[in-house]
């Protein structure tokens, strides 16, 4: 009996000591648990790094990362500050100048005939001359000449009349001496030249049975040579 109280009085004995013990062991456990777990979750990290690596930091501000992206721009210098230059407006052309141009462009073209009319008018002044004093004197070339002459100083006229009234260009810088001087002194020397062929042809046929009247025949073929040469520069120095 007393041996069994024994046993009976150190089973009591160490079940109390376990239920003191209890808790600690509970609180150790715990720790190993928390210790287990802190290991869990250090390596976690680790092995998420390259995957959180390649994706944005969501944390930073939307003005810094605004300030990030005006640095990283390269710079640009090219800006106005003054902005576009205005157009010059065009100046309306004067209509007096486009009447001149027109005229002038008549005047040439006109010019070219009239050095045609010159030349047929000597040619055939030649042939009749050579016919009238020559031994023939048939007067075959002397109507030919006649309308010839005639048409060249009514072309004459009009071609130096429109010239002469063409609008002048009041903005035209002063060149000085040029093709332009040297053509209107031809046409000034061509045009005394016509004037004195004219007198010089009425005056010759009005010599007829005269002993002088070759000499106004021969003045006359003369002063048509030179003004055949007159005009021919006049022209020639502004068309070539």
């Amino acid at each position: 009996m007393i041996v069994r109280r024994h046993s009976t009085g150190l089973a009591a004995a160490l079940a109390a000591g376990a239920l003191v013990i209890a808790p600690d062991v509970c609180r150790a456990g715990e720790l190993l648990d928390r210790e287990l777990t802190l290991v869990a979750q250090a390596t976690e990290p680790a092995a998420a790094t390259p995957a959180a690596a390649s994706e944005p930091d969501l944390r930073v501000p939307a003005a810094s990362a605004e300030r990030t992206k005006k640095a990283e721009a390269p710079s640009s210098l090219d800006f106005d500050l003054l902005g576009d230059a205005p157009v010059p407006a065009t100046p309306a052309e004067d209509p007096s100048l486009r009447t001149r141009r027109k005229m002038l462009n008549l005047h040439q073209a006109l010019g070219l005939g009239l050095l045609g009319l010159q030349l047929s008018s000597t040619v055939t002044g030649q042939l009749n001359y050579s016919d009238k004093f020559g031994t023939a004197n048939t007067a075959r070339y002397k109507q030919t000449h006649q309308i010839l002459t005639y048409t060249n100083l009514a072309t004459f006229a009009v071609v130096g009349g429109i010239a002469l009234f063409a609008p002048t260009d009041k903005h035209a810088p002063k060149r000085g001496y040029g093709r332009t001087t040297i053509h209107k002194v031809g046409m000034a020397l061509a045009t005394a030249g016509m004037l004195t062929q004219g007198i010089l042809g009425i005056q010759t046929a009005r010599r007829e049975g005269y002993l002088d009247k070759q000499d106004y025949g021969r003045a006359h073929l003369a002063v048509g040579y030179a003004t055949l040469a007159a005009m021919g520069v006049a022209v020639g120095v502004l068309v070539f």
